[in-house]
C-alpha cells in the first residue's frame, strides 16, 4: 500500500478538524488528538494523528503506518526497518562464493542487496556482480605510456586494468595537425600537414589559393605560402585571368601578328607602382589558337599583388608592409617550464616568434610542465596500492600538485568491523586483532566451566573448550546445575524448624551439601547435643538413639538379649541388671550366667587345676548336670581314671587309695607273725604287713618240732 493511501485512510477517520489544523476528539485508529490539558493538539505533519505521533513532522510516520526501509520508525512501534533484514547477508549474484557477499541496505524504501566490497583490479569478482575488474575507481587516470612503438600523442596514456594488473594503456593516434607534435604516433612530427593560403579565393580560372606547409618548428609552424595566384586583369589569352568564371570577357582580343605593346599590367587598378607591383615589359602578339587561327596577347610579365609575405615588402601592394602578419605581437614558444615570451617577427620569410624555448627538465610533481610536453605532472603510472587489508585498492602513482608529492591514485575501501576470518577487515594492517584469539577463555557456568583458548571457527570467535555436564543443584555454594545461580531454589535464609530437640532457625547449607536448619548440628545456631539413649533426637539428625544400636543382639548378665536404653541416657543389654529381661536364678555349672552377675559358673572353680590320684593335673569343668568335675576325673573330658586295684595308687581318682581293699586296716598276724596292717600283696589281693613278703615281715623259716607256725602260713611244722 502506498504512503498516499495510508495518509488518506487517516484523514477519512478523523472526526473533527479545526480550520487551523488543530484536532480534537479521537483521530485515526482511535488515537487521541487532544493533549492532556484538553486543548486540541496541532497535527503539524497533517497525517491525522498528533497524540501519540512519534514524529509530528513526518506525514508518513504515525502509529500503524506502513513500515518502510528508510532508517525510520514509521509505525511508531519502537523498531526501525523491522521486517527488511537490514544488515543481513545476501547473495549479490549466482557466482559461487558470493552467497553472502552482500548485505541488505535501504534504497528507496526497500531493502536492496549491496555488495560489501568494491571492485578493484585483481582478476577477482570482488563485488560479486558477475563481472571481473569492470571498474575499481583507479582507472582512467592519466599516465605516461612508454614502450616500443609508443610515440608522440600515444604516450599520453590512461590507467587501465589488464590481466588483473593496472597498466598505463597508450592513447589512440589522432590525425596529424601542425603543432610540432607527433599526433598520429608514427615517430614523425607534422609530416604532410598543409593548409590553404587563401581558402576564400575563387577556384575558377588561373587563381590558386597557394599552400602553407607545416615546418614542425614551434616558433614558426607554417612555412611561406607557395603557388598562390590571385585574380588578375582579364587579358586576351583564352584564360580566365580574373577568376570570375569567364574568359576574355569585355576585351577585343584580336591583335595582328607582329604587334607589340609596352607596360602591360594585370593587377587591380591603383596597385601599379605600389609596393612590389610593377608593369610588364614589351610583349608580342601571339597565336593563341591554331585553328581557326586566333591571335591574342600573352600573359603580361608584370608583377601584380600577391599574398603579403614576411619580407619587409608591400607584397599585396596596398601601401602597407607586412600587415596582418601580427608582427610585433606578443608570442611564446615552448610549453610548460620551457615556454619563453617574445614577439612575432619575420624569420626566413615567414612570421615567427623570436623567442627561444627553454631547456626541458625531468618532470617533477609541482603543478608545472617541467619536461615541456604539454602535460603537467604526468607520471610513469607505476603500480601502487592504497589502504590495508580488505580496504587495499590498486592504482598508479600520480602527482598531488597541492602537496607536491607522488600519491597513489587508488582510493582505499571503507573499513568494516573486524571479524574472525584471517582477513584485515578494519584495514589497520592487523589480522583478526582485538578478538582475543589464542587468549584463555572459559565456557559454561558453575561446575560446567571449562578453560580453553579462543579460536576462529567458521568466521566466529569460539572458545575451544566444551562446557561440562550439569548436575542437580546441591547446597555447596557452587552452581551445580550450571545456570549461573548458586544454591537457587533451596530456600536458603528462609525460616525453619530444627529437627528433634533443635528449635527454630533459618535454612543453610550443611557440610554434606544438604540443607539444614541453622539450629541443627554444626549450624550457625547449633542447638544439638550429643545423642543420648533416651528416645529423643538429641543431635537433631532426624533419628532418636541412632548411635546406640537399640534392639541389636547382646549377651547380658542374664544371657541373650537386645540393647536398650538405661535410666541415665546410656546403653545396656536387656538381660543386664535393671534390664527388661533381667531374670537371675541360682548359678549352676552350665557355661551360663544363671544368676546374672556377669560371672559364669562362678563358685565352681572353673579352669582351676584339679584331679586326685592318677587324675591329678586336670582342670575343673562342668559335668553337664549343673555340677562340676575334674576334666581328668571319671566322666571328664580328659578322663584318666581306671577301676581301683591294690597297688598304692588312686586309680579311680576318688581321693582314696586302694579303698576297696581295706589297706591300712589293722590285722592279726598268723602264726608267729604278729599284728600288722593290711597291705597289698598283688593288685587284686592284700596281706597283713607282718606276713611273709609284707612290709613288716615277721616270718621265718619253718622250724620243726616247735609246734609253731614260724613261716606264718597257717601250718605248724609242716614239712618236718
Amino acid at each position: 500500500m502506498s504512503r498516499t493511501i495510508h495518509v488518506a485512510l487517516l484523514f477519512l477517520v478523523v472526526q473533527a478538524v479545526a480550520c487551523d489544523g488543530t484536532f480534537s476528539g479521537t483521530g485515526a485508529f482511535g488515537f487521541q488528538v487532544r493533549d492532556d490539558s484538553g486543548v486540541g493538539c496541532h497535527d503539524d505533519d497533517g497525517d491525522g494523528v498528533c497524540v501519540p505521533d512519534c514524529d509530528n513532522q513526518d506525514p508518513y510516520t504515525f502509529p500503524l503506518a506502513h513500515e518502510y526501509c528508510d532508517d525510520k520508525d514509521n509505525d511508531c512501534d519502537g523498531l526501525v526497518d523491522e521486517g527488511y533484514s537490514v544488515g543481513e547477508s545476501c547473495a549479490t549474484s549466482e557466482v559461487p562464493g558470493c552467497e553472502e557477499a552482500g548485505e541488505y541496505r535501504c534504497e528507496q524504501g526497500q531493502a536492496v542487496c549491496f555488495p560489501r566490497a568494491d571492485e578493484f583490479c585483481n582478476g577477482i569478482d570482488d563485488d560479486c556482480d558477475g563481472l571481473l575488474d569492470e571498474s575499481d575507481g583507479s582507472t582512467a587516470e592519466e599516465c605516461a605510456a612508454s614502450g616500443p612503438g609508443i610515440n608522440g600523442h600515444c604516450s599520453q596514456g590512461a590507467v587501465a586494468c589488464s590481466s588483473a594488473e593496472l597498466v598505463c594503456a597508450p592513447g589512440d593516434p589522432i590525425a596529424e595537425t601542425c603543432n610540432a607534435l607527433d599526433d598520429d604516433c608514427d615517430g614523425t612530427t607534422d609530416e604532410g600537414v598543409t593548409a590553404s593560403c587563401r581558402p576564400d579565393l575563387p577556384s575558377d580560372g588561373l587563381c590558386n589559393p597557394g599552400v602553407y606547409t607545416c615546418t614542425g618548428v614551434e616558433a614558426a609552424l607554417w612555412g611561406p605560402c607557395v603557388g598562390y595566384v590571385g585574380p588578375q586583369l582579364e587579358i586576351c589569352d583564352l584564360l580566365d585571368n580574373d577568376c570570375d568564371g569567364d574568359t576574355d570577357e569585355g576585351l577585343e582580343c584580336n591583335c595582328l601578328e607582329g604587334d607589340s605593346d609596352i607596360g602591360c599590367y594585370s593587377g587591380p587598378e591603383g596597385t601599379l607602382g605600389v609596393g612590389t607591383c610593377l608593369a610588364g615589359t614589351t610583349r608580342a602578339c601571339t597565336l593563341i589558337q591554331p585553328m581557326p587561327p586566333v591571335w591574342g596577347w600573352p600573359a603580361c610579365n608584370d608583377t601584380p599583388p600577391t599574398i603579403e609575405a614576411c619580407d619587409g615588402l608591400d607584397n599585396d601592394c596596398d601601401g602597407t608592409t607586412d600587415e596582418e602578419l601580427g608582427l610585433g605581437a606578443a608570442c611564446t614558444v615552448g610549453q610548460g617550464a620551457c615556454q619563453e615570451a617574445g614577439n612575432i617577427a619575420c624569420v626566413g620569410g615567414v612570421p615567427a616568434c623570436n623567442a627561444v624555448a627553454g631547456m626541458a627538465a625531468a618532470e617533477a610533481c609541482n603543478a608545472l610542465d617541467d619536461d615541456c610536453d604539454g602535460r603537467v605532472d604526468e607520471t610513469p603510472a607505476d603500480a601502487c596500492t592504497t589502504g590495508a587489508g580488505l580496504c587495499e585498492r590498486a592504482g598508479v602513482e600520480i602527482c598531488d600538485p597541492m602537496a607536491g608529492v607522488i600519491v597513489c591514485s587508488a582510493v582505499a575501501g571503507a573499513p568494516l568491523a573486524e571479524i574472525c576470518d584471517e582477513l584485515d577487515n578494519d584495514c589497520d594492517g592487523l589480522v583478526d586483532e582485538d578478538l582475543d584469539l589464542g587468549e584463555d577463555c572459559t565456557v559454561g557456568e558453575g561446575v560446567c566451566t571449562r578453560e580453553g583458548t579462543f579460536l576462529c571457527v567458521a568466521n566466529v570467535v569460539t572458545c575451544s573448550a566444551t562446557p561440562g555436564s550439569p548436575s542437580v543443584e546441591t547446597c555447596d555454594d557452587i552452581d551445580n546445575d550450571c545456570d549461573g545461580d548458586v544454591d537457587e531454589d533451596l530456600g536458603l535464609g528462609n525460616a525453619c524448624d530444627g529437627v528433634g530437640l533443635c528449635g527454630a532457625g533459618v535454612r543453610e547449607c550443611a557440610p554434606d551439601f544438604t540443607v539444614r536448619c541453622s539450629t541443627e548440628g554444626g549450624g550457625a545456631d547449633d542447638e544439638s547435643a550429643a545423642e543420648a539413649c533416651d528416645a529423643l533426637d538429641n543431635d537433631c539428625d532426624g533419628e532418636a538413639d541412632e548411635a546406640f544400636a537399640l534392639g541389636t543382639y547382646c549377651w547380658g548378665a542374664c544371657g541373650e538379649g537386645g540393647f536398650e536404653c538405661n535410666d541415665v541416657g546410656g546403653l545396656r543389654c536387656s538381660t543386664n541388671s535393671g534390664g527388661s529381661e533381667h531374670n537371675p536364678v541360682a548359678e549352676t555349672c552350665n557355661a551360663t550366667d544363671d544368676d546374672c552377675d556377669f560371672a559364669v559358673d562362678e563358685g565352681f572353680g572353673m579352669g582351676s587345676v584339679c584331679g586326685l590320684g592318677v587324675c591329678a593335673g586336670g582342670l575343673t569343668e562342668c559335668d553337664g548336670m549343673g555340677g562340676s568335675r575334674c576334666s581328668t576325673g571319671p566322666g571328664g573330658s580328659a578322663d584318666l581314671s581306671d577301676p581301683e586295684t591294690c597297688n598304692g595308687t588312686d586309680e579311680d581318682c576318688d581321693g582314696s587309695t586302694d579303698e576297696a581293699f581295706d589297706v591300712g586296716d589293722a590285722c592279726a598276724g598268723i602264726g608267729e607273725c604278729g599284728a600288722g596292717v593290711l597291705e597289698c600283696a598283688t593288685v587284686a589281693t592284700t596281706r597283713c604287713s607282718t606276713h611273709p613278703g609284707g612290709s613288716d615281715d615277721e616270718s621265718v623259716t619253718e622250724a620243726c618240732s616247735n609246734s609253731l607256725d614260724d613261716d606264718c602260713d597257717g601250718s605248724v611244722d609242716e614239712g618236718c
